[in-house]
């Protein structure tokens, strides 16, 4: 069966639900900011920074949360890559219980990373060591370990990976890009890139 997974920016009518899955013992396990009450939530995740916030759903019904980030000069991991490579960092979880352990992280990250990370030249992942599941899924999308660091005073390893989805624009034909409307939906940056490529 073919699931339908989408994302979608997180609002402040998601809040409940964002700090509902941030009590949840299997995400607090690996994902823990200290967050007990509503406001802290709504302080931490709804502040005005350069992170993207997004909530997916599979098949219609809210699963998770996910971020990304861009690894620039003023970022602590900037230390550990490529200066000159284009680098994006990426975190989630599945927050909804009823879809764990049915594989869709490793679908859902491939499909966020498609969607919404089209001109990085590399992804950055900092998985807690212990954290031997979301490791084993990096792994599988072709994450390599480079290095080690503590993250609150936790040990934590850098991994990185190129893209999968690359694709050289002057190569396509108009067909191309309908095909990919109609694979990723009209909510998607390709559609931005479809127009600009039409007027050519």
């Amino acid at each position: 069966m073919q699931h339908i997974i989408t994302f979608k920016n997180l609002l402040l009518e998601d809040c409940n639900i964002l700090h509902k899955w941030l009590q949840e013992a299997h995400v607090r396990e690996f994902w823990d900011d200290g967050d007990r009450t509503v406001e802290q939530v709504k302080r931490h995740y709804f502040q005005n920074d350069e992170t993207k916030r997004s909530v997916f759903l599979i098949d219609g019904e809210i699963a998770g949360y996910i971020q990304s980030y861009s690894v620039d000069s003023q970022h602590e991991y900037y230390q550990f890559i490529s200066r000159n490579q284009k680098t994006i960092g990426v975190d989630f979880f599945i927050g909804n219980t009823k879809f764990l352990g049915q594989g869709f992280a490793n679908i859902l990250l491939g499909k966020f990373i498609e969607l919404y990370c089209l001109d990085a030249e590399q992804i950055l992942v900092d998985p807690y060591v212990r954290n031997f599941k979301s490791i084993h899924i990096y792994q599988k999308y072709g994450f390599i370990k480079i290095y080690e660091c503590i993250v609150k005073d936790k040990l934590h390893w850098i991994m990185l990976s190129t893209p999968h989805f690359k694709i050289n624009i002057r190569e396509l034909h108009e067909s191309d890009f309908d095909d990919l409307q109609r694979h990723f939906g009209s909510d998607t940056p390709y559609n931005r890139t479809i127009e600009l490529w039409k007027k050519y």
